[in-house]
């Protein structure tokens, strides 16, 4: 066998590949395979190193494309986590802030109920002094008397006030 052809027994020149005994009676200066490979050698076939050279170049340029598609892909990883970093900071202090409004608002409403209260407070007190001045202990008997005429209007003693009374009463009944 020729053995320059194949390496695995079977004769390169054979028609089908399959007869591992046509090499095995060629001599190496006798084989046709050997002499067309020599001519196409020859003729600048057999120069490889330009193509060996270029598959380098495409091999590396793979690489420095693979570099820069890791190199860009970790930078977006990093910005990725550093705006979910910043949207979680951003709903924290939305939380927050929600949270401080909802709370100022029932501070605001603790205060007008307060500040009704102290009205109801004051008019009372209003009321009692004026009826302690009257000699009498409620409106009905200022009326009987007919002592509102003459030193207090109807409307300032019982319309104001027990109209104020009766929206700080309904107020709190629809809470």
């Amino acid at each position: 066998m020729c053995g320059y052809c194949s390496t695995d027994g079977r004769c390169a020149v054979s028609k089908n590949g399959r007869e591992p005994d046509i090499c095995a009676n060629v001599d190496t200066e006798h084989c046709l395979y050997k002499e067309y490979a020599e001519r196409l050698v020859e003729s600048g076939y057999g120069d490889v190193s330009e193509y060996k050279a270029e598959i380098e170049r495409l091999r590396q340029e793979v690489r420095d494309t693979d570099k820069m598609a890791r190199n860009t892909i970790e930078q977006y990883r990093a910005k990725n986590e550093e705006l979910e970093n910043a949207l979680k900071q951003s709903e924290d202090n939305y939380s927050r802030a929600f949270e401080r409004l909802k709370a100022q608002g029932r501070e605001i409403e603790r205060l007008k109920s307060e500040k009704k209260q102290a009205q109801i407070d004051v008019l009372n007190k209003v009321k009692d002094i004026v009826f302690d001045y009257l000699g009498v202990k409620n409106i009905k008997e200022a009326e009987a008397l007919s002592l509102l005429d003459s030193t207090l209007t109807y409307d300032v003693v019982t319309c104001g006030i027990d109209e104020l009374i009766e929206e700080v009463q309904n107020e709190r009944a629809a809470k």
